[in-house]
Formats: structure tokens, sequence, C-alpha cells
């Protein structure tokens, strides 16, 4: 996997990480706090960022 997509999928999966705790109210945040959507789009970012991380591409010739 090349670099440039582990960089952006580990920040998929921190970034997700954190809306998804906000939303469950884990981690205080004014805007975020308690919200369900930010639940669902912090866990659409985790696992968007663990395809990128895992599933392999093939490069076409």
């Amino acid at each position: 996997m090349s670099r440039g997509r582990k960089i952006v999928a580990w920040i998929l999966i921190g970034a997700g990480g954190i809306f998804f705790l906000q939303g469950l109210r884990v981690l205080p945040s004014p805007l975020m706090y308690g919200k369900i959507e930010w639940v669902v789009i912090g866990g659409a970012m985790v696992g968007a960022g663990l395809l990128l991380a895992f599933i392999p591409f093939q490069k076409r010739i």
C-alpha cells in the first residue's frame, strides 16, 4: 500500500473515531455533543478508512 493511501486511511479512522465518540457523548464538543448524525458520520468515516487500509486495489496496466 502506498504511503499516501496509509496517511489518508489513518486520518479517516482518527477523525471518524473522534466524531463517533463526540456523538455518543464520550468526548465533549459544543457542536457535536450527543447528536446521532455525528455517530453515523463518524462510523462511516471509520469504515471508509478501514476499507481503504485493508482492501487491496489492483493496478491497471
